[in-house]
């Protein structure tokens, strides 16, 4: 059995398929916990193809992170779908899942929220090569960082005092990408203000 989780789900999913094929005859299970896809060129290869029956992939609720290069028209086909105690961005985060039993707890579906920043990101993605798609990746964490605030629960926390000044340095990067980038970050926004509501009812 291989997997891991966030990155390295997504490095365990890369070895299973990568691996000699004697490898990977002894495979049962390669179990990937909310991390990232890749893209077309890396499903059509014959090595995922053998290993893809044996793919797990599990990811919260509000997904952010497993729903990248997730270029499929229904993301959640062949997915554990997890209910998680975190808020937004913090269901990433693998301890605040739910488990019973020692099985996951199943939600009934991936969030809207999810849906929308999987389909915003992955269909911008999809148009560019993987150098720009690099330099989106960068730009996305710099105007995170850009917030004021050093982990993703704080950000959640403050989206009222962090949106307007992460919005202010979208300004300045290329116009084919400003639209999108800000769709992202008011989606995260949206995440976070649907998490608060949940959290005081």
């Amino acid at each position: 059995m291989v997997g891991g989780h966030s990155k390295g789900g997504n490095l365990a999913v890369y070895a299973a398929a990568n691996a000699p094929a004697a490898v990977q005859e002894r495979l049962i299970a390669v179990c990937c916990h909310d991390g990232p896809g890749f893209d077309a060129d890396f499903f059509d290869t014959p090595g995922y193809a053998r290993v893809a029956p044996l793919v797990d992939k599990s990811v919260p609720e509000s997904s952010i992170v497993g729903m990248l290069f997730e270029m499929r028209e229904h993301v959640e086909d062949g997915y554990t779908i997890v209910s998680s105690d975190g808020a937004s961005i913090m269901q990433h985060f693998a301890l605040n899942w739910q488990v019973e039993r020692g099985e996951f707890v199943h939600a009934g579906g991936l969030s809207a929220s999810s849906r929308y920043l999987a389909r915003t990101i992955n269909g911008w993605m999809a148009k560019f090569d993987d150098e720009h798609r690099r330099r989106f990746i960068e730009n996305l964490f710099a105007f995170l960082e850009a917030g004021g605030y050093d982990t993703f629960g704080e950000l959640t926390s403050h989206w009222t005092q962090s949106l307007p000044v992460m919005l202010a340095a979208v300004r300045g990067i290329d116009a084919e990408d400003r639209d999108v980038m800000a769709d992202v970050l008011k989606g995260f926004a949206a995440t976070a203000a649907t998490s608060v509501i949940a959290t005081k009812q």
